[in-house]
């Protein structure tokens, strides 16, 4: 099942160095075990070493109900990792 459109998500995420640049990594496994990841974006974390962002999550890549791994990894390979939970209306 696919999603009626597009859905954005907020993503916050803190620990990296000041204004390094992070990439935000969506990785699934499918029911057949196989697996892959999805480039969300890049972001620059403030002077703080945080950020939020608006990232989009495709219609064509992302199913409903379908759960996601969501990493965010800095340039100095600073990472961080979470789960992502994703709300779509599916049709049928």
């Amino acid at each position: 099942m696919k999603a009626l459109t597009d859905t954005s998500a907020d993503v916050i995420g803190a620990g990296f160095l000041g204004t390094e640049i992070v990439t935000l990594r969506v990785t699934t496994v499918g029911a057949d075990g196989r697996f892959g990841t999805v480039v969300l974006g890049e972001v620059t974390a403030n002077g703080a070493g945080a950020f939020s962002t608006t990232v989009t999550l495709d219609n064509a890549a992302f199913s409903a109900g379908s759960v996601h791994t969501l990493d965010a990894m800095g340039e100095d390979n600073n990472a961080a990792g979470a789960f992502a939970i994703v709300d779509k209306v599916a049709t049928d």
